[in-house]
């Protein structure tokens, strides 16, 4: 981009996000000298700039209202995801919003782990002079979120995943479909319902999913997939479906299986 475009671009974007940014607490969180300084020095919507999570969370003590970080994965007492967990489990999930800015270098299966965490935004390191974290930061004060085009590239790239034994496993779209619901809140009566299956046969899968993956209940299949990457914190609980349990949507109809999900052809999801 021409030199004059970017500073004119960055100039209006820097306009939004004060407009955008009113009522909110604006906080730096990283190690990198550089993203302070830079965040500090280009926001006036900035008044928190810390090096470390414990320090963020002792000036966070005497805030209030809404809340946006952007931090890096670099602070010695723990990464982005420990502080997004740490964050929104001080001051709650609906007050917190992160941004987290990444080399574009970073292991994919922590990035995953980063994007699993719930972060609203993604930006590559690499582009922020571009103005990409300021974009990014508009859409999330915006109720958005935005994820660079490299990581969401490499994210779309699956993982070799793995069970307990450390033995590379794949899992079949049914399997998948199991973990989704599982994530949504639905219970194997629930499950069998959506797909038109006898409660115990849904039993018999996710026990065998279970032993496939290494864990011993529903709540260690989610972290598992949690640490995979295969479902995010935002996701769990987020749109569970409706339910008809009565006579008719309890009851069970025989029908040939899909081979390409292993659910019933008639019962696939749309």
């Amino acid at each position: 981009m021409d030199p004059a475009a970017l500073r004119a671009s960055t100039r209006h974007l820097l306009t939004d996000i004060a407009t955008a940014a009113e009522g909110w607490t604006v906080a730096i969180c990283s190690e990198d000298l550089l993203l302070r300084a830079s965040g500090a020095l280009l926001l006036d919507c900035c008044s928190l700039v810390a090096g470390s999570i414990g320090e963020l969370l002792i000036q966070l003590e005497a805030t209030a209202g809404p809340l946006l970080v952007v931090c890096g994965d670099d602070c010695a007492d723990g990464g982005a995801d420990a502080l997004i967990e740490q964050l929104r489990s001080a001051l709650g999930a609906a007050r917190c919003r992160f941004v987290v800015v990444l080399a574009d270098s970073v292991a994919p299966e922590r990035l995953q782990r980063i994007w699993s965490s719930g972060a609203e935004a993604l930006c590559c390191l690499q582009a922020c002079g571009q103005g990409q974290l300021l974009h990014a930061l508009l859409m999330v004060l915006r109720g958005q979120s935005c994820l660079d085009p490299l990581l969401r590239q490499r994210l779309q790239q699956p993982l070799a995943l793995r069970g307990a034994d450390g033995q590379a496993l794949e899992l079949s779209s049914r399997e998948q479909e199991l973990i989704a619901a599982v994530a949504r809140g639905h219970n194997s009566r629930e499950i069998a319902a959506l797909h038109q299956l006898r409660g115990d046969t849904v039993r018999r899968y996710l026990s065998n999913l279970y032993r496939k993956v290494g864990v011993r209940d529903q709540r260690g299949l989610i972290s598992w997939s949690l640490a995979h990457g295969l479902i995010r914190l935002p996701d769990l609980h987020s749109h569970p479906r409706p339910l008809q349990l009565g006579a008719e949507g309890s009851r069970h109809r025989s029908l040939g299986a899909d081979r390409s999900t292993g659910w019933p052809a008639a019962a696939r999801p749309g």
